[in-house]
């Protein structure tokens, strides 16, 4: 398992966002809703981000596994 970090940029570095996780990805998409293959190459294209994260309950009694998704649109598109 591992911790998903977050930099607020205040100085005090790395702050833990989320443990447990086990999976964490990142889809996006253009003003078609199309995914983008290539999204490094094609970021004035890029309208929509889909969000995927896996994670695992801390305690070992009742152990579980859950997916959160979720899908923001850039600010100013």
């Amino acid at each position: 398992m591992n911790t998903l970090s977050k930099d607020a940029g205040d100085g005090t570095g790395l702050q833990p966002a989320a443990t447990g996780v086990i999976a964490f990805g990142l889809t996006f998409f253009d003003a078609n809703d199309n995914a983008i293959a290539s999204p490094g190459t094609n970021l004035p294209g890029i309208r929509r981000i889909a969000i995927s994260m896996t994670v695992q309950s801390a305690t070992s009694e009742n152990r579980s596994t859950f997916t959160l998704n979720g899908s923001g649109r850039p600010r100013n598109l």
